[in-house]
């Protein structure tokens, strides 16, 4: 299943409250929700590809263009804007991730979207987590400051939504109402 599908999925079985919203010219790949009787939110996913298997840490990377349409439409009608996305490969493919399971955190890319045209390596981002929780419990949420890494974005939260098998939506919850 893509990064999107499992976002969407997620949503809509964890926090049923947070209702879709239907609006006609909305871009693909996001979801304009009420997630409070006074705002909305457009929820923009990117999914995340595999590439350079042959190396020792294989490029984590999405394509931030095609989220432009989402944040240009946000800024247009005035709403807060979220850029998620979930690794979704193969366990095989985290190579180097052994402190933590990258398929139960939820990666919030924070970065100014007006003149992105590329894809971005969210590798550093990853390994700065492997370092921050290596011999360490797993924390609920984790702030990946622009100095710690070279992804060419300003920063980036990893929120933990599932637990093994247990699905827990409070960390997400209270990260959307902090903006």
């Amino acid at each position: 299943m893509s990064s999107i599908d499992v976002i969407r999925n997620y949503l809509s079985k964890n926090i049923p409250q947070w209702k879709k919203l239907e609006e006609h010219n909305l871009p693909k790949d996001c979801d304009l929700l009420s997630i409070n009787s006074t705002d909305k939110a457009l929820f923009a996913y990117t999914n995340i590809n595999i590439t350079g298997t042959e190396r020792a840490k294989p490029q984590i990377r999405v394509f931030l263009d095609k989220t432009r349409p989402c944040f240009e439409f946000a800024k247009r009608n005035n709403c807060k804007f979220f850029l998620f996305t979930i690794f979704t490969q193969d366990s095989s493919m985290a190579t180097g991730l052994t402190a933590f399971d990258p398929h139960e955190f939820l990666v919030s890319l924070e970065t100014n979207l007006d003149s992105e045209t590329s894809r971005r390596d969210l590798r550093s981002l990853y390994d700065f987590v492997q370092e921050q929780l290596n011999g360490k419990n797993v924390r609920d949420f984790i702030r990946c400051p622009q100095n710690k890494h070279n992804a060419g974005i300003k920063q980036a939260s990893f929120i933990r939504i599932i637990e093994g098998d247990v699905e827990n939506p409070e960390t997400l919850k209270k990260y959307v109402k902090i903006f």
